[in-house]
């Protein structure tokens, strides 16, 4: 397990941003985190917040001055996939600090549950735990109440 930036450790995740602080979606394939990435990028658009794409599918985790930074991969940046329209450039950026990460779990809990899980040796995220599929209106004011201090 490395995690540096000449040599991060990539994940299969989808990563955004809303303001100024990164999001982990993480999941099993067809769990709905590009979906749930692109939704929670328009809550964050419509509530007056930048927000965009880091990376989709695959995303580098780097350790730096104690906190977890998020890559996209250099063979995909830019680009997200849209189920049934297929892969299509987006606006992203290339780099944000994680705060969270939202955990789509098959067997997830009815209600949202939150916990922290150790991402990089000694660094922990907030984490939501919740079922695949899940509306981004729903979860927008949860992770709104945690990306602020």
């Amino acid at each position: 397990m490395k995690g540096t930036r000449s040599d991060p450790l990539y994940v299969h995740a989808t990563a955004l941003v809303i303001g100024d602080v990164g999001l982990l979606i993480s999941g099993r394939s067809r769990a709905g985190k590009s979906h749930l990435a692109e939704a929670l990028i328009a809550e964050g658009i419509a509530h007056g917040l930048p927000s965009a794409l880091v990376g989709d599918d695959r995303v580098g985790l780097v350790a730096e001055e104690g906190h977890i930074l998020v890559l996209p991969h250099p063979a995909i940046a830019g680009l997200i996939e849209r189920r049934g329209t297929g892969i299509l450039p987006v606006p992203h950026r290339p780099e944000a600090q994680l705060l969270l990460e939202i955990a789509l779990d098959p067997a997830g809990p009815a209600e949202p549950a939150r916990n922290s899980v150790e991402r990089l040796p000694g660094l922990f995220l907030n984490r939501i735990t919740t079922g695949e599929q899940p509306q981004a209106q729903r979860l927008f004011p949860l992770v709104v109440a945690a990306l602020t201090p």
